[in-house]
């Protein structure tokens, strides 16, 4: 039964509550001596909801202090716009230039009156890979479209077989980061 009791026991949340009624009962403690009753009602709800917001996103359900970095990868390259076209009566997952970002050469920007052209590449960015190397390949699609994206081109994700940032297009230089001056 002991066992049972301490096997969820988290002493990281206690010290936590601790230091929570220490800050809103000294804080509130502290403007209220300077002769401010509203402030300290005021400072003393404030600062319960705030410790109550930031336990619950520390301590809450589903959080076991593991986090992933980045949280999420953008779907699309940046400032393009996710669109489930169907191809053939396939539905295929891709990306649309609405704005005219993308290397028009590559990909074409959208036709803004809303006719669709589902059987027309020209205007689509795929997100359908063929290799085992995912993040390599739409580095190197967003690449040559000229594009960012952000966790796929910023050197960190796309990394070719030589281990040098840009995967294996030849405009990948383009996704070199600057060199940064020792001592600056």
């Amino acid at each position: 039964m002991i066992v049972e009791m301490f096997e969820n026991f988290n002493i990281k949340f206690i010290i936590y509550i601790i230091v929570s009624v220490i800050i809103v009962a000294y804080g509130t403690y502290q403007v209220f001596q300077m002769y401010q009753g509203l402030g300290a009602i005021l400072y003393g709800v404030g600062s319960v909801y705030v410790c109550i917001i930031y336990g619950i996103r520390w301590f809450g359900e589903g959080t076991d202090g593991v986090t992933t970095w980045p949280p999420t990868i953008n779907t699309c390259p940046d400032y393009l716009t996710y669109y489930k076209r169907t191809k053939n009566g396939i539905p295929e997952d891709t990306c649309i230039d609405t704005i005219g970002v993308a290397d028009q050469s590559v990909l074409a920007k959208f036709p803004s009156d809303g006719t669709k052209h589902d059987d027309d590449d020209k205007y689509y960015f795929s997100l359908v890979t063929r290799t085992a190397d995912k993040n390599t390949e739409l580095c190197n699609r967003a690449i040559a479209a000229k594009l960012t994206w952000e966790g796929i081109t910023n050197g960190e994700s796309c990394i070719g077989a030589n281990g040098q940032p840009g995967g294996t297009n030849p405009a990948a230089p383009s996704c070199v980061p600057v060199p940064t001056t020792a001592g600056h």
